[in-house]
């Protein structure tokens, strides 16, 4: 094969690996907002309004989380509320979520910050349906240092 052929070849397949590996175009929806520098007090709650959907459809939600080294336990437990508009549905999830071994390693990726990813139940969406979403965390601490943002990403089945 002659060096214009090798450079087609190796365009093409750059091309169809940067195809294959870009944007995932059934996302939704994916946002994150942080939380205060001094820590997340119980009372705060997040709140994320995802706009209409444009398509029925079933659709996976997952909780994002980052946290660094001032969390100080191994798990966290949080309240998920989903208002579907305009059914007025609500959706309410509790969830237990592992973020350090009993080592003490964090089960998240990252270095200084540690990125998890929690599915809520899917949730059956109408077109023109939204949907707000309220979390706030359960733990005992009123002033939960060490957690730096959470997130909302809603992607079409």
């Amino acid at each position: 094969m002659n060096r214009t052929g090798i450079c087609r070849l190796i365009a093409a397949i750059l091309l169809t690996t940067t195809m294959l590996c870009s944007c995932n175009n059934n996302i939704v929806y994916d946002h994150y907002e942080s939380t205060s520098l001094e820590g997340w007090a119980r009372n705060d709650t997040i709140s994320f309004a995802v706009p209409a959907a444009t398509a029925s459809g079933d659709y996976e939600t997952m909780l994002g989380m980052r946290i660094n080294s001032a969390f100080p336990f191994m798990s966290i437990t949080m309240i998920v509320e989903r208002n579907i508009i305009p059914r007025h549905m609500l959706i309410t999830d509790t969830l237990t979520c592992p973020l350090i071994d009993k080592k003490g390693k964090p089960l998240g990726q990252g270095l200084n910050f540690f990125q998890y990813t929690f599915p809520l139940k899917d949730v059956a969406l109408s077109e023109g349906d939204s949907v707000a979403i309220k979390v706030r965390h359960d733990m005992r601490m009123e002033m939960l240092p060490g957690v730096a943002d959470i997130g909302i990403r809603l992607t079409k089945k």
